[in-house]
């Protein structure tokens, strides 16, 4: 028998304008890193890390098979990793990550960064040691199930509640919550339908 690949698709894009907080425009949402070449695949040494995240999934026989998004032409891209600056202690980021939203740890890149991977998928999210004085800050947009059983695990584990929105972008309910995690990257958590 054959394996059968599902992709979903989820007007994320939308979501991500409609529900920003009042607060994404601050200077922490605004800090950039310089692009760097992702055309060149480095072999995987303690300075650079190489992956593939295409859309996976498990047929019922345990079968695991990949799809890659369809081409139409024109400028292409996709999300590989999103980077967060959590402090000196990696192990305390991996136990928020998992304590609010079941991420696991799946690699290190090195001494100063680890990567996680949430349970229904997504780009890999890098946990990066930094000092407390370094003010680089991520942001990013969790999907969750229950909002409030989400926003309880976050608040319980150190997380900052900033803001909350309500409403039904494109026609699709929508609630989500704007929390800051320990090290101040802002995490909208947010619940369809």
């Amino acid at each position: 028998m054959r394996p059968v690949a599902f992709v979903v698709v989820v007007p994320v894009l939308l979501l991500a304008v409609a529900c920003g907080s009042p607060d994404a425009n601050d200077a922490r949402a605004s800090t950039t890193q310089p692009a760097k070449d992702s055309t060149t695949t480095a072999p995987v040494t303690a300075t650079s890390f190489a992956v593939d995240i295409s859309t996976t999934s498990t047929t019922a026989a345990g079968a695991t098979t990949t799809a890659a998004p369809k081409r139409t032409g024109g400028p292409t891209g996709k999300i590989l990793m999103i980077k967060l600056f959590v402090g000196d202690d990696l192990a305390e980021a991996e136990k928020f990550y998992g304590a609010a939203f079941g991420a696991k740890k799946v690699g290190s890149v090195g001494d100063g960064v680890d990567i996680v991977t949430f349970p229904d998928g997504g780009p890999g999210v890098l946990l990066i040691k930094s000092k407390a004085d370094d003010e680089k800050y991520g942001a990013m947009i969790v999907q969750v199930p229950d909002l409030d059983v989400a926003k309880r695990a976050a608040l319980a584990n150190g997380a900052k509640e900033q803001g909350t929105f309500g409403g039904s972008p494109g026609g699709m309910a929508a609630k989500s919550v704007d929390v800051l995690d320990p090290w101040g990257n802002q995490i909208e958590i947010l619940q369809l339908g």
